[in-house]
């Protein structure tokens, strides 16, 4: 995001931190600390007590724990589509698609961007695999 923004010259990510409380075994919990594992994030565990004594103006009940996210953050999605979508020409070798019967070219990488249409669009097209991202 912050190279986006450097491009586009807007702020599209603050960077606010996030805490997610709930009991050890909770859904949210074991989801954000797999979630930090997984991406290699730095993330804090802190039991009742520190919870607590850290973040009073929250409701702790007994036997909550949190995660701590330092690197969390919020994105401000309809300027992030909008720069995203400035660097479009750039992304397709400065052709518009206007539709995908138009753009005959080859190229080594292709992001399509379509929701849950995506599978629809690529399927047609040989040698395309689609990669979720993780």
């Amino acid at each position: 995001w912050r190279e986006l923004e450097a491009t586009s010259g807007s702020q599209l990510l603050t960077m606010t931190g996030a805490l997610m409380i709930g009991e050890a075994t909770s859904d949210v919990v074991v989801g954000a600390q797999a979630s930090a594992r997984e991406h290699g994030l730095d993330a804090e565990l802190l039991d009742t007590n520190a919870l607590r004594r850290r973040y009073h103006g929250h409701v702790v009940h007994d036997g909550d724990v949190a995660v701590l996210d330092r690197q969390a953050g919020v994105l401000n999605p309809e300027a992030a589509v909008g720069a995203m979508l400035a660097q479009v020409p750039q992304v397709v070798r400065e052709k518009q698609m206007k539709s995908i019967a138009e753009l005959r070219s080859s190229f080594d990488a292709v992001v399509v961007a379509a929701g849950p249409w995506t599978p629809e669009l690529i399927d047609w097209i040989p040698r395309c695999r689609l990669v979720r991202p993780r």
